[in-house]
């Protein structure tokens, strides 16, 4: 019985443990200016803005003619030297990698109405 007990309350703290780390970011964290997240058949996009000038944005969708996800992004930050740094990146079949220019705005499925819309 006493195991029994103990297994039931080892239960209740792990489910309460998920549950506090599992809580959405919303207005009680300041340090985040703002946050989308869009998810659809097609795909996704999302992006974040901090206070300390960190940002990112993220659009991926499945390719209909391959059915290979493919990716598109950018994240921003600023160095210890007080410089802003911002690097494109694709990723698809071929792995993650950097792009010398930003990605193609739109992707099939969302259109860019909806992503500018989101852009605040």
């Amino acid at each position: 019985m006493r195991s029994y007990q103990w297994i039931l309350i080892t239960v209740a703290v792990a489910l309460t443990v998920t549950a506090i780390l599992a809580a959405p970011v919303g207005e009680e964290e300041p340090d985040i200016l703002y946050y989308d997240n869009v998810r659809d058949d097609q795909g996704y996009f999302y992006s974040y803005k901090t206070k300390d000038g960190q940002s990112r944005r993220e659009q991926g969708y499945i390719d209909p003619e391959s059915g290979i996800l493919r990716v598109t992004g950018s994240y921003k930050y600023i160095g210890t030297d007080g410089e802003t740094y911002e690097v494109y990146y694709e990723a698809d079949e071929n792995g993650y990698r950097i792009v010398g220019k930003p990605p193609l705005p739109g992707a099939p499925g969302i259109s860019n109405t909806v992503l500018l819309s989101l852009v605040g």
